[in-house]
């Protein structure tokens, strides 16, 4: 699975996204019991808590989208003057 989170995360970020896989994981598991048990007043508590863990993986995979660009546009400004 690492390899692929890579793809998507830089490496300094690994730690923070498995957390925040978890925390979505353990989101799905609640999701799951409040189904079973017809308990669908307290879907917003959950529905929170996936939502959240979604945003930081869209802030942490925006952080290696910049990262990237950045670095491409660093060797592009290299190559063309130094090229």
């Amino acid at each position: 699975m690492h390899n692929n989170l890579k793809s998507h995360y830089r490496n300094e970020d690994l730690p923070l996204v498995e957390t925040a896989l978890g925390q979505f994981l353990v989101a799905i598991e609640k999701a799951k019991a409040i189904a079973a048990n017809a308990e669908f007043e307290t879907k917003e508590v959950v529905l929170t808590e996936m939502r959240l863990a979604y945003e930081n993986l869209e802030m942490l995979n925006r952080k290696k989208i910049e990262e990237d660009v950045t670095t491409q546009a660093i060797e592009y400004v290299r190559n063309y003057y130094h090229g």
